[in-house]
């Protein structure tokens, strides 16, 4: 995760352009509890974003928002660490992408 400055982020990339309207993450697991990321946000390819949560330690969680088309990128962003956290290695164990119905 990360460009080594204080914005931190994972990306992914598809071939083909997707649909989507939810995303599932999961926080650092037990032996990096102290390294979630606070004031995340999600960017997409189309040039939205869906900000308002944060990627807490042991704590999963589902991001819902209105259904995006032709979509061939998206990249998950957090700043710093997250509240309470000084951990040096701020992430997520765990990412799923849906288009659910």
């Amino acid at each position: 995760l990360g460009n080594g400055d204080a914005t931190r982020y994972w990306r992914v990339d598809w071939s083909i352009a997707q649909s989507l309207n939810r995303v599932d993450t999961w926080g650092p697991g037990p032996s990096n509890s102290g390294d979630g990321m606070g004031e995340s946000r999600i960017e997409f390819s189309d040039g939205t974003s869906v900000a308002g949560f944060c990627l807490l330690p042991n704590v999963h969680q589902t991001i819902e928002f209105s259904r995006k088309t032709g979509i061939t990128w998206l990249r998950i962003v957090g700043v710093g660490a997250a509240a309470g956290n000084a951990g040096t290695n701020p992430g997520f164990r765990e990412v799923r992408v849906y288009d659910v119905a």
